[in-house]
């Protein structure tokens, strides 16, 4: 995340995409986990998202590698605590599904 957007990077073969959001157009992003078990399927093996809520649309983008903070155990320095800290803190609505499950 920038100053003024959202940048979603998604590095993997053959779904590579850079795709950039100005935060003045998100209206909302919901952190949650996908129940379906066919994600294995696909080589998939996150199943938190991101879904990003603007005017126009609404984009899913799952997150590989991003967890729930859990202290000292987290296999990487970011979490989707700290991205959802990040998003409140640029003013945006975020609904934080993942404790919830």
């Amino acid at each position: 995340m920038t100053q003024d957007a959202l940048i979603v990077i998604n590095p993997n073969f053959p779904f590579r995409q850079v795709k950039t959001y100005p935060l003045s157009d998100i209206r909302k992003i919901t952190i949650d986990k996908s129940k379906w078990k066919w994600l294995f399927a696909f080589c998939i093996f996150g199943s938190n998202y991101i879904a990003i809520q603007t005017a126009d649309d609404t984009k899913k983008y799952f997150c590989v590698g991003l967890e729930l903070d859990a202290y000292d155990e987290n296999l990487t320095e970011k979490t989707m605590d700290s991205f959802q800290d990040s998003l409140r803190g640029k003013g945006i609505q975020t609904v934080f599904k993942l404790d919830k499950h």
